[in-house]
């Protein structure tokens, strides 16, 4: 089955539902605009990396560079 168009007519005018996470899946429920086929489209999740974004006020800055130490950022 081609991504990006309808299963039923092909058409590419799309319209995304908001995306819905199942265990270590994810899914986009869609509608053809053209004829009105509804369907979801699944995706596989897996872990890629992590990013700090920010750390509590009462860290020393010592802790703070051992615990960046460890990324690939």
């Amino acid at each position: 089955m081609a991504m990006w168009v309808c299963p039923h007519c092909w058409g590419e005018n799309l319209n995304y539902g908001s995306i819905e996470l199942e265990s270590e899946s994810a899914f986009f429920p869609r509608v053809c605009e053209d004829c009105w086929a509804e369907w979801n489209e699944w995706y596989e999740l897996s872990y890629y990396d992590q990013e700090v974004v920010s750390y509590p006020d009462d860290l020393s800055n010592n802790q703070k560079e051992n615990d960046s130490e460890g990324t690939n950022k």
